[in-house]
């Protein structure tokens, strides 16, 4: 199932991250891509940017990823992440490297290098792909979700350095919207502290009332937000 609403908003999401990526200090696109033709990383990769974005399929493998990146004195970009590992949707994770980067080949292991700021970013999808198809096709030709960090997260960081155990309050909100001429139910789901958004995901309710995530999707999602780079 096509959900548009959600491709909008992780593109929206990414466009972001990668314009926060592209500008870094010391990034220039004069690199040329190491990818196979037709490779997008599942998002779009600039042309002769040196963007890149690879996945892995599950949390243990993308700890260890991190921790591979991190032992060469890598650092995160501040953001939440999901762990969820089971049967009510499959989550993905995606990492992207814009920044100052060791330079590899295609077929390396992109995790074994000093990296800056790399993004770390949790996907649910709720059919099935494989990786392989992922990198080259788009993710918002699936349903997915994805949840993304407030505006002002770093000042956030400042204010709550245990921001990891906070006791985050839940809510969401329905309303209805018009993407692409089809009217949608929309819910955006938020945890919050003290009255500050912290983490935000999409969803939204089918035509035949079914809310995606599911209330136990949502309760999964919720229960496993993991933050990155706030320890860095």
């Amino acid at each position: 199932m096509k959900n548009h609403f959600i491709k909008t908003v992780s593109c929206i999401m990414v466009f972001v991250l990668m314009a926060l990526s592209l500008t870094s200090c010391g990034f220039w696109f004069s690199k040329k891509s190491i990818f196979p033709e037709g490779y997008t990383g599942g998002y779009g990769i600039p042309y002769g940017s040196g963007f890149e974005i690879y996945w892995v399929e599950t949390y243990e493998e993308a700890v260890d990823a991190m921790n591979q990146l991190k032992s060469h004195g890598s650092t995160f970009y501040k953001t939440a992440i999901f762990s969820y590992d089971g049967d009510l949707f499959d989550t993905k994770y995606c990492f992207q490297f814009g920044h100052k980067k060791d330079n590899i080949k295609y077929g390396d292991n992109p995790y074994d290098r000093w990296a800056e700021d790399v993004v770390v970013i949790s996907v649910a999808f709720f059919e099935d792909v494989t990786i392989d198809e992922l990198v080259y096709s788009n993710i918002g030709d699936y349903t997915h979700v994805t949840c993304s960090r407030s505006n002002n997260f770093n000042q956030i960081c400042e204010k709550y350095p245990n921001i990891s155990s906070l006791p985050l309050e839940y809510k969401y909100s329905e309303y209805t919207s018009y993407y692409y001429n089809q009217e949608k139910i929309m819910r955006e789901h938020t945890l919050s502290y003290d009255g500050e958004m912290i983490v935000h995901f999409y969803g939204l309710v089918d035509s035949e009332g079914n809310p995606i995530p599911s209330q136990e999707g949502v309760e999964a999602i919720v229960n496993s937000i993991v933050f990155i780079g706030v320890d860095d």
